[in-house]
């Protein structure tokens, strides 16, 4: 049998509420409109659903039967509509290309596991200027940084790996890579202030510069050189034991992860995703 699925909802909310008012105000319609779908309702299906009083309805033996089946009907299509919109919807991340290769993506499979229904693509690029992302993580200094958007704070230290350090640490002149941003806001990696922390005597550095602070990780991880980086790339190389800080002072450099005006990204995936994130960097 067919039935109009608006009668339908409006007596399913009146069952619900025990009133034609309360269930109006629910739909946003007029007591009337809703005392007519259910005097429609019961005139097709040739009985009562309700026994009316003046300032009371009460559902019949056939109109509880009804209800408890309308009800789990609903309950069930909110619940498909839910599941297959969070299915369908996707986390688009836009972040630097290290951050993106040497943290992100590789912790992403964790992500997944938690969240398997969330669908997350990262896209990787030194600038947001004329660029759609719907949720970015930057890197930049604290103080031009509102405090609620930040991330993680950093740090920054010498790495080497473990096996070539005793090595590296005894030539004549250290070589360190170090990263010269492209972004011109930025100010240079200060390496000055973490080579005054852990030597009496500055030594003798050749440096070898690179854009992209995963060149210089990749070079300290295959021995070939010391790099001066952050703390936030290189750890988990450091928990994987490819890398090991060489000196006892790691430097505050006064940057920051963070996600600019984050609380505007409200929807319940990417708060999810964002709160996993945090705990990442943090842990």
């Amino acid at each position: 049998m067919q039935v109009s699925l608006q009668a339908l909802k409006a007596f399913e909310a009146a069952a619900r509420h025990g009133s034609f008012k309360a269930a109006a105000e629910e739909l946003s319609l007029s007591p009337t409109a809703i005392s007519h779908h259910v005097q429609n309702l019961e005139s097709r299906l040739s009985l009562s659903l309700f026994h009316r009083s003046v300032r009371k309805i009460q559902l019949t033996q056939a109109g509880k039967r009804l209800a408890d089946a309308a009800s789990r009907g609903f309950r069930t299509i909110e619940q498909a509509l839910e599941e297959i919109s969070l299915a369908g919807r996707k986390i688009q991340v836009a972040t630097t290309t290290s951050f993106a290769s040497l943290v992100l993506i590789p912790a992403l499979d964790d992500f997944q596991r938690q969240f398997p229904s969330i669908a997350v693509k990262v896209s990787s690029g030194e600038s947001i200027e004329n660029q759609l992302y719907s949720l970015p993580i930057r890197f930049g200094n604290t103080e031009s940084v509102a405090a609620e958007d930040i991330l993680c704070r950093e740090t920054f230290d010498v790495f080497g790996a473990p096996s070539a350090v005793p090595a590296l640490m005894s030539n004549n002149a250290l070589r360190i890579a170090l990263t010269r941003w492209k972004n011109p806001a930025l100010q240079a990696p200060p390496i000055d202030s973490w080579l005054a922390n852990n030597f009496n005597l500055k030594p003798d550095i050749e440096f070898i510069s690179h854009d992209q602070e995963l060149i210089g990780i990749q070079q300290a991880v295959m021995g070939k050189c010391l790099v001066f980086c952050s703390a936030t790339l290189s750890k988990p190389f450091v928990q994987g034991g490819l890398l090991t800080p060489v000196g006892s002072h790691s430097v505050d450099t006064g940057y920051c992860y963070y996600c600019p005006d984050k609380s505007h990204y409200d929807s319940n995936n990417n708060q999810l995703f964002l709160h996993w994130l945090q705990a990442l960097l943090v842990a």
